[in-house]
């Protein structure tokens, strides 16, 4: 049996199809937040598809629609907990890395700490890598003369009594937190990382980066639940790495008992928050099954969703009793 072009061309001249080759168009161009929420709220919620509902022509209108084989939707807003300056660190990182350094005989792998309180300051993220790539080539050249190279490893902290090397103070004034050379002579470049922090675990923090986000992102919501979506929900992601608050991704990873959930958010009228965080197995993102639990508040409290790979199909959930 064969099946002539004549018949291939009805099929993509019909109205339905059209539409669904656009939605999927859509779904594939959107925002990497947004499709890894879509992806996943589909797949847990039992959703028959999801729907970019913001095309851009209009404002203050919220992400994306799931859609239920009943008739309903759900209307949802995706968002996210980063820190600007994060962003803009590993912007310039990326772009000037490795920095080629033709005075040193070795490869420098260095740590620095980002300068300010504010999460949000990129101008003095762009000054301090201005003074990082002038100032770290002579520094480091220094220390290879002088065979220091040891005492560096650690510029935040040091121990003993010994007097510290001038240099230390000289690569601390900089923002560096530690600078380690290579153990084989190579290129002569240097790296730049953002030094890791000590951080506690603190799911307090998971709420109140909610208490921030929810109510900058209410009323689109609301709106739509006016206009006959059943319900409202922001999803919320909390980055490794670029988040504001490297406690509450920390806790939002960890797997944490009843004891120590967030405490109780005010929806203001939604009907769920969801959290999650952008650490999964692969970029790739087999999404129907995830790595880290995914976090929801909704009217019955706080609950934790797991996928438990190794026997179920569909995605597990744990709740937790605030």
């Amino acid at each position: 049996m064969t099946v002539s072009d004549e018949a291939d061309d009805s099929l993509m001249d019909r109205s339905d199809v059209k539409a669904e080759m656009r939605a999927q168009q859509a779904r594939a161009s959107a925002d990497p937040y947004e499709r890894w929420a879509g992806e996943l709220l589909w797949s847990m919620l039992g959703a028959s598809q999801w729907i970019v509902h913001d095309d851009g022509t209009a404002d203050a209108m919220h992400d994306f629609d799931l859609e239920f084989r009943e008739g309903y939707r759900f209307a949802v807003e995706v968002t996210s907990d980063t820190a600007g300056r994060s962003r803009v660190f590993y912007s310039l990182r990326d772009r000037d890395c490795p920095i080629k350094a033709p005075t040193l005989k070795w490869h420098w792998d260095v740590g620095v700490r980002l300068p300010g309180r504010d999460p949000h300051d990129a101008a003095a993220i762009h000054q301090q890598s201005d003074g990082l790539k002038t100032g770290l080539e002579p520094l480091l050249a220094q220390a290879e003369q002088e065979g220091i190279a040891r005492e560096l490893r650690s510029v935040d902290v040091r121990f003993g009594t010994r007097e510290e090397h001038p240099l230390v103070g000289a690569l601390r004034s900089l923002g560096v937190s530690y600078a380690w050379r290579g153990e084989l002579a190579r290129d002569a470049t240097i790296w730049i990382n953002e030094a890791p922090a000590v951080t506690p675990s603190d799911p307090e923090a998971i709420a109140d980066a909610i208490d921030v986000h929810l109510p900058q992102n209410r009323a689109k919501l609301m709106a739509a639940k006016r206009h006959g979506a059943r319900e409202a929900h922001l999803f919320l992601w909390l980055p490794a790495g670029t988040g504001v608050s490297e406690s509450a991704n920390l806790a939002l990873r960890s797997g944490a008992d009843r004891s120590e959930a967030p405490r109780e958010i005010d929806l203001q009228g939604l009907d769920s928050v969801w959290v999650a965080t952008d650490l999964f197995t692969a970029r790739s993102m087999e999404i129907h099954g995830y790595a880290q639990p995914i976090w929801q508040f909704d009217r019955d409290g706080w609950q934790r969703w797991e996928r438990r790979w190794w026997y179920e199909q569909v995605p597990s959930i744990s709740p937790i009793e605030a």
